[in-house]
């Protein structure tokens, strides 16, 4: 078994390509005050606190509002090439991105046409190649699990009522539960989203969660 886990020390500034929208908002984490939790030791809305995603990084530390609220900023294909965000006992921990997990990304040799993709098939004179197109992105990239012949060409491909390409962590969406692959356990930097609730604020947003590859 494979474990990979959705946020990890190396998760970066971002969240792929720069044609997706953030869909966050609030204001900036850092310009929060400090929490005035009461008797229940739950900050409270009026205590100023930031309950959305910040539309800039917040400050390492800040208090913040939403627990394990994830929030992600930056243009890469993947959360871990991008920074994130977390919410955690109310204070951010910002981690930065890991500059070499989407190496490849907008490569020359990107198919302009993604219908020309040889999908499945091996790739190494491609590799590493992180292609973007308006329905997601496709990679020559090293399989999971790791079949031993080089890396092959794959591409996301979302069940039915997933975006595509993929939203980013702290993004709104519609329906709870509802889980979306992005190339998850077919290479190396694929994601699992969910649709989460984060409380206190009750809000649905993406999130990042640990799974498991056969």
């Amino acid at each position: 078994m494979r474990i990979a886990l959705a946020i990890g020390s190396t998760l970066l500034a971002v969240a792929c390509g720069g044609s997706l929208a953030s869909g966050l908002d609030g204001g900036a984490g850092d310009a929060a005050p400090k929490a005035d939790s009461g008797d229940s030791g739950m900050p409270t809305a009026d205590a100023g606190l930031t309950f959305s995603c910040p539309t800039t990084v917040p400050a390492n530390g800040a208090v913040c509002g939403n627990a394990n609220l994830q929030c992600e900023y930056g243009a890469q294909p993947r959360p871990m090439c991008n920074t994130v965000a977390t919410c955690t006992n109310h204070m951010w921990s910002v981690a930065q991105a890991d500059l070499n997990a989407c190496a490849g990304f907008g490569s020359k040799v990107c198919p302009a046409d993604p219908k020309t993709i040889p999908f499945g098939q091996l790739c190494n004179s491609s590799y590493p190649a992180i292609c973007s197109y308006a329905l997601g992105y496709c990679s020559c990239d090293i399989s999971l699990p790791d079949a031993g012949d080089g890396p092959r060409w794959t591409c996301d491909n979302p069940r039915a009522g997933c975006d595509s390409p993929r939203p980013q962590l702290g993004s709104k969406c519609q329906t709870a539960g509802l889980q979306c692959d992005y190339s998850v356990c077919t290479t190396h930097n694929g994601v699992r989203l969910q649709c989460d609730v984060v409380l206190p604020s009750g809000e649905l947003v993406w999130q990042q969660h640990a799974f498991t590859c056969p």
